[in-house]
């Protein structure tokens, strides 16, 4: 997907849709008849979780900060990265302060400057921790580094990301970038092992990238007869593919 098309519609409360959600969701469950009073009892006690919260409250507190966003990520001028800076300075200390410097990452990424991007991402991760944000930030770093030339840091910022981040849509990307850093470490036997594990459903990224593996961990005949000739076909080249940032999720307000 064409990160410019779909950037006027998305929102930057990168995990606020399924959280948020369920925060409604809550709510409306307090507030519903059951028909068992049994039931109805259960859900009156039954409280948004901490988290849930959280994120909530960091929503709320970010609303000033969408449009500068949304601007910037759309145009991406000088004024709109310092417009967005002095957001995250101001906020620095809560978590809209983390999503604004978040956002400057991620037009960093957009303008293929990931140089750049990290000092963002970095200050975006001092704050992310505890929050929501924490596996977008520790992704789109490894990806940064990786596309600098720093493969050892950005595989090992990833090792324990499924440890750390259990179910994260980013899992399966995870698993793309750690293998491109771990080939060019030339440690192709522990980037096979990683995409043997997740072929299915069947991605292009990641037959291809496992293809790649085979080829430098010199088993060509795997290469071709594998994980190549199952690949789907994609319009980007490998190398391409690992410089481009992912899309933003699209959110409808």
């Amino acid at each position: 997907m064409n990160c410019r098309r779909i950037l006027p519609h998305c929102l930057i409360f990168l995990t606020i849709a399924a959280f948020g959600a369920n925060f409604c969701a809550a709510q409306t469950a307090s507030r519903t008849h059951a028909g068992a009073r049994a039931v109805k009892q259960k859900r009156s006690k039954r409280k948004p979780s901490r988290r849930v919260l959280h994120i909530h409250q960091a929503f709320v507190a970010s609303k000033n900060l969408r449009l500068m966003a949304q601007q910037l990520l759309r145009e991406r001028t000088p004024a709109g990265y310092r417009g967005v800076e002095a957001y995250a300075r101001q906020h620095n200390a809560e978590d809209a302060g983390a999503l604004a410097w978040f956002v400057v990452a991620y037009a960093h990424m957009l303008d293929h400057n990931p140089a750049e991007a990290l000092d963002p991402l970095r200050r975006a991760q001092a704050k992310a921790q505890a929050s929501e944000l924490a596996d977008y930030v520790t992704y789109y770093q490894a990806s940064a580094l990786q596309q600098i030339g720093s493969f050892a840091q950005a595989e090992a910022l990833l090792r324990n990301f499924e440890q750390k981040f259990s179910g994260s849509i980013f899992t399966r990307d995870v698993h793309v970038t750690r293998a491109h850093a771990l080939i060019a470490l030339e440690r192709p036997a522990e980037a096979i092992a990683i995409l043997e594990e997740d072929r299915q459903p069947t991605r292009a990224d990641i037959e291809l990238t496992l293809g790649r593996a085979y080829a430098v961990a010199g088993q060509p005949a795997k290469a071709a007869a594998g994980a190549l000739r199952n690949a789907r076909p994609v319009s980007i080249c490998w190398s391409k593919a690992s410089a481009t940032p992912r899309p933003l999720p699209s959110i409808t307000p």
